[in-house]
């Protein structure tokens, strides 16, 4: 359980991070935008509009040259690092993350302790990733960075307590864990994402994901479909809605939309497309099996 939900929220907390413009360059908040380049929010697009993360890299390795100030840079480099498998990447770019966070406090104390409790639980997922096997050893130390890290979310509420960007990123990570961890509050978490997140692409997004995980396919399936409204062409919503349909026992419509993601397979990590394989495989079987 303890891996399940550390590996999730260290998901949630960074590749979720994606958005349709609003204002260029934050897109967060309408008024009044944070400076985040416009280089950042391609990275945004290429990954969670398009999902395509060739381009993602590409754009990424020139920021990383000029050794940005902006946290969410590293933790997107985190993150694919993580989908790579790049453990020691990942680990870089979260202690990266780490130091451009706590001097972003100096001029943007909201931005700065939330991306603080990112660091956190990107350095968690390093953890828990190196010690897969043996995961009860480091309980302690991952519970620990999950408390710190909420801390940081705490501290960045103080400011705003009604900023887009810090309710998105702590509704993502208080809808895993409460789906995760017993006796949790699942309602408030949901109501947190709704009424305070945005963008609102993401939103659904994670809706659906909360869902699914919660084997609620209905919600699942209408808030995926309002994801895809937004992102029409995005492989990885087209895998999730695939999931979902698998969830409610559709598995010929289950598989067409596996073939969906699956044929823009080029743009997506190895380790993702086989795992879309996988279930896709999985799920195809079924169809073969049931009753004509």
């Amino acid at each position: 359980m303890v891996k399940k939900a550390g590996l999730a929220i260290l998901t949630a907390v960074t590749l979720w991070l994606s958005a349709v413009p609003v204002q260029a360059g934050d897109p967060f908040r309408r008024k009044p935008p944070r400076p985040i380049d416009a280089k950042t929010e391609q990275v945004f697009e290429q990954v969670f509009i398009y999902g395509n993360y060739s381009q993602a890299r590409s754009i990424l390795t020139e920021l990383l040259a000029q050794n940005p100030k902006e946290p969410l840079v590293y933790a997107l480099s985190a993150s694919i690092a993580y989908l790579d498998g790049d453990l020691t990447n990942m680990a870089q770019a979260a202690a990266q993350t780490m130091t451009t966070a706590t001097a972003l406090q100096k001029t943007d104390p909201l931005r700065g302790h939330l991306y603080v409790g990112v660091a956190h639980f990107l350095a968690g997922g390093v953890v828990a990733t190196e010690n897969r096997k043996n995961l009860l050893l480091v309980v302690p130390q991952l519970l620990d960075k999950v408390q710190v890290a909420l801390g940081e979310f705490d501290k960045a509420a103080a400011v705003n307590p009604n900023d887009p960007e810090l309710n998105l990123i702590r509704g993502f990570a208080d809808l895993l864990l409460a789906i995760n961890i017993p006796f949790s509050n699942v309602g408030d978490a949901v109501n947190r994402l709704q009424n305070s997140g945005a963008p609102p692409y993401l939103v659904h997004r994670g809706l659906a994901l909360a869902y699914r995980d919660l084997k609620q396919f209905p919600d699942a399936l209408a808030e995926v479909d309002k994801a895809l409204i937004a992102a029409p062409n995005q492989p990885e919503l087209q895998y999730l809605r695939a999931q979902i349909l698998v969830g409610q026992q559709n598995y010929i419509e289950g598989v067409k939309w596996f073939d969906q993601s699956l044929a823009m397979e080029a743009q997506l990590p190895p380790a993702l497309v086989r795992q879309i394989r996988r279930e896709r495989e999985r799920a195809q079987r079924r169809v073969v099996a049931a009753p004509q």
